[in-house]
């Protein structure tokens, strides 16, 4: 066994006859160099040093210590959870799963109360410190049976829960509490780490909870974990809370005003603790796709008050990439003594909470893990004034006493904890910072060897995908990236882009290439700074210089390497291209705050016709069509850009959908010595709105996009507007699906696509289980759109492919199915109703 001397701490002897108490030992003074100093100044500092140190232990020695176990009289086995208060005070503990438990009392003689439902009352006088044993004696039927009548007693004792609580509640404002907490993380039955931590907690009306943190403990290899990151009572579900933040789900209370209209509640037996009765009711949602609790909640009966839960979420809480998990939730409450207007006041004694779960998808696993959670509250005053500091400002969660927490005394006083079990003594002594996260949850599959779980210097666990990157800040750094592609007018487009950073300074970006079909070369180079402001605002200015083929209709969907996958496998060319030469510059700002970025672009460049050079393809199929010619000469404009939220955001965007609006504006004339004279605009607006089932974690939801674009004066075919469709069957989120390889196109146009995710609602309600557990979902999409080319020259338009205009509205629906977490690919069968076709496609489906 390695020792724990680093830790400070004395480990549980392995043949303990009860719970372990891990109490951590009285640390050496530190002696000072004191050289300089006078005789007498350094007699009077020892001897200062050893009075103090001399009380300090003094006190330790002084507490007055009970420990034991608690046990059921018959059986002999321990009780795990069993209460124990010291009469006439609100502080108390808990037992562990063993029944061990340890108390401080402050003053002796005490009584120390212990219960148990289902069990007699035991009271214990206590006058000195050592070992108390309780053997509770199980509690017969006494009396007469109480009835309840009604058609649903159980409702009945429920509604009357619901309005006690309303009246105790209505006069509680503040309370104070000290808060314990332990979580264990195992892997199979081996522990892998453990993290306790004590806190002072308070809780005020309309401000919420706040905690200082008095100490931390935690294994070797949690020694990267931050004092101010953790919460003891904040990490405990409170089950008489109307709303419950269950990680992500916004599930309803047992006692909320409308827990009747959720919950359905039915009565399964009675239980005694002393002479009172205690009902144990059953408790499971009426709508079974509603995330929410299931178990038994208990209550009792002269109070009408919870005093015991034990719940677990339903099937419809469900996380992704958790492919299964098994978790119970369990809850005691005491009225500790405390009234509010001659009314008990019911607050959580403890939470618990035990668990497995197991994460993966398709290609990468993770190795299954388990955890465990154990939490007390004691030493409770209610409408007690709280520390106004701790409520100023924009605090929130935990702050850190670092004074205790440096001292590290806390783990020395008795009754601090709920004893460890043996095992998780051990797990103290014998792990340190080489047992790592990253060694005990290796993943598998092939997907594996893209995560890279590397150990950094204070034990804790990196996870990266894939590889590169930069290591470390540098005053100057380097990037480059090539730039290939294939189309039917450069042809092979061989080339590359560097970037020069230099700090927080400039950025010198230069890309350089050559088109082999126009046997022509192509540049852009540009200087850029980018200045940083509080709170994530920043104002970024670039000019550049460029020469380059470019598309004449971009593409918000596609990017030119898709594009050269389509045309060389025979694919018609998704684009035509125009060359355009000149200079830029762009000035944009953004404020979080608001969400907003504004941009101010200007451009002067000539723009020159270029012709196909190539119809090749790796399957020698179909000509490639000719390239339309563009008008000639200097387009000179101005424009800015105001986009408020998320509208276009690439992949990111497309997995957790968009939220937002921009809208753009260009205009170009003869003041700016243009040859083109126009003014064109275009709005686009995002909108994701949850439908049904909204207290999931990922609702259903309604994703929106709308999009319009007109214009005045003479617009040439280089500002057209475009409606992409889909490419080789892929068909990002937003695109027509049923639209074959080219976009349409025309000098205004509108267009709204929409998709309602389902998620695996559909397949719940079929009894598919093995599809809803791995977030297989369904969807139902649509599209509906036009393009004019009214102001267009018909001479022009001549030239225009018909398969790249559509005289009409065009309108489509569909089907979609997707794997989310698990394999995040959408397949599509879409509907075209304006030329009746079916269209299959795919492309990468939403997460969120």
């Amino acid at each position: 066994m390695k020792q724990a001397a680093a830790q400070g701490v004395t480990p549980c002897p392995e043949q303990a006859a009860y719970g372990c108490v891990y109490r951590t030992q009285q640390r050496q003074a530190v002696s000072v160099p004191a050289a300089n100093l006078p005789s007498y100044a350094m007699l009077l500092a020892r001897l200062t040093t050893a009075a103090l140190l001399a009380f300090f232990l003094g006190s330790v020695q002084a507490q007055t210590v009970v420990t034991g176990r608690i046990t059921d009289a018959e059986t002999g086995e321990g009780l795990a959870a069993a209460t124990l208060q010291i009469e006439g005070t609100t502080a108390g503990t808990i037992t562990n799963r063993a029944g061990d438990y340890e108390l401080r009392l402050r003053t002796t003689p005490a009584v120390l109360v212990v219960r148990f439902i289902g069990y007699e009352t035991a009271r214990r006088t206590v006058s000195e410190g050592g070992r108390v044993d309780v053997a509770l004696a199980p509690v017969g039927v006494v009396g007469e049976e109480v009835v309840v009548t009604g058609e649903n007693p159980a409702e009945n004792i429920m509604r009357r829960v619901i309005e006690r609580k309303r009246v105790w509640q209505a006069g509680l404002e503040s309370w104070r509490a000290d808060a314990y907490i332990r979580q264990v993380l195992s892997r199979d039955t081996s522990i892998v780490g453990i993290i306790e931590g004590v806190t002072e907690a308070y809780w005020r009306r309309g401000d919420g909870l706040r905690e200082v943190v008095k100490g931390v403990r935690r294994t070797e290899n949690f020694q990267d974990f931050r004092a101010e990151f953790l919460s003891a009572a904040a990490a405990i579900i409170n089950f008489y809370d109307d709303e419950i933040d269950f990680a992500g789900f916004d599930l309803l209370g047992p006692t909320a005003p409308d827990a009747l209209d959720f919950y359905r509640f039915t009565l399964e037996g009675t239980r005694y603790l002393d002479d009172q009765i205690v009902y144990d009711i059953r408790m499971t949602p009426k709508n079974g796709l509603q995330p929410g609790f299931e178990g038994r909640v208990s209550v009792l009966g002269e109070e009408y008050a919870l005093i015991d839960v034990e719940l677990r979420p339903n099937k419809s809480v469900r996380f992704p990439l958790v492919t299964a998990f098994d978790l119970t939730l369990a809850q005691q409450f005491s009225s500790f003594g405390q009234e509010v207007e001659g009314e008990a006041v019911w607050l959580p004694a403890d939470f618990r909470l035990d668990g497995e779960g197991k994460v993966g998808m398709t290609g990468l696993q993770f190795p299954t893990m388990t955890f465990r959670l154990v939490a007390r509250l004691t030493d409770y005053e209610a409408n007690v004034a709280a520390p106004d500091s701790l409520f100023d400002g924009d605090k929130d969660g935990s702050v850190v006493d670092s004074v205790a927490v440096a001292a590290d005394t806390v783990w020395s006083q008795a009754g601090v904890v709920v004893p460890l079990e043996p095992r998780e003594a051990v797990a103290y002594a014998e792990i340190d910072s080489t047992d790592t996260f990253a060694k005990a949850y290796r993943p598998t599959g092939f997907l594996a060897r893209f995560i890279d779980m590397e150990e950094n210097e204070s034990g804790g666990t990196n996870i990266n995908v894939g590889s590169g990157g930069r290591s470390g800040r540098r005053f100057v750094s380097t990037d480059f990236a090539p730039q290939l592609w294939y189309n039917r007018v450069e042809a092979a487009h061989l080339g590359g882009e560097a970037t020069l950073r230099f700090g927080r300074g400039p950025r010198l970006r230069g890309a350089l290439g050559y088109a082999t079909g126009l046997e022509d070369v192509t540049y852009d180079v540009s200087l850029a700074q980018t200045v940083r402001f509080p709170k994530r605002n920043w104002l970024f200015a670039e000019v550049g210089v460029q020469r380059e083929i470019a598309p004449r209709v971009g593409s918000a969907a596609y990017g030119r390497l898709v594009n050269s996958v389509a045309a060389l496998v025979g694919e018609p060319d998704y684009f035509d291209y125009y060359r355009r030469e000149g200079v830029y510059a762009n000035l944009s700002g953004y404020t979080r705050r608001l969400r907003m970025r504004v941009t101010l672009f200007g451009v002067a460049e000539q723009h020159r016709a270029v012709e196909q050079t190539t119809s090749y393809d790796l399957f020698g199929q179909d000509p490639q069509r000719l390239n339309l010619a563009v008008p000639e000469g200097d387009l000179r404009s101005l424009g800015a850009e105001v986009t408020v939220g998320r509208v276009d955001g690439g992949v990111e965007a497309a997995i957790v959908g968009k939220r937002g609006v921009r809208l753009r504006v260009e205009g170009s004339g003869d003041a700016l010595g243009s040859d083109f004279d126009f003014v064109r605009a275009e709005g686009v607006a995002a909108l994701r709105v949850p439908t049904f089932l909204r207290r999931r974690l990922i609702p259903n939801t309604l994703d929106l996009r709308l999009a319009g674009g007109l214009h005045s004066g003479d617009l040439p075919p280089q500002r057209f507007f475009g409606i992409d469709g889909a490419m080789l069957g892929w068909a990002p989120i937003g695109v027509f699906r049923s639209l074959r390889g080219q976009p349409v196109e025309g000098d205004r146009y509108v267009a709204a696509s929409w998709e309602h995710d389902f998620r695996s609602v559909p397949f719940e309600l079929l009894g598919l289980e093995a599809l809803a557990v791995r977030n297989i979902s369904l969807s139902v999409h649509g599209a509906h759109g036009r393009v004019w080319l009214d102001d267009f020259d018909p001479e022009s338009l001549a030239l225009l492919p018909p398969f790249r205009f559509a005289d009409g509205w065009i309108h489509e629906l569909g089907v979609s199915l997707h794997g989310g977490f698990f394999l995040p690919v959408r397949l599509d069968l879409t509907y075209r109703f304006d030329a009746p076709g079916l269209y299959f496609s795919f492309g990468v489906a939403r997460l969120f």
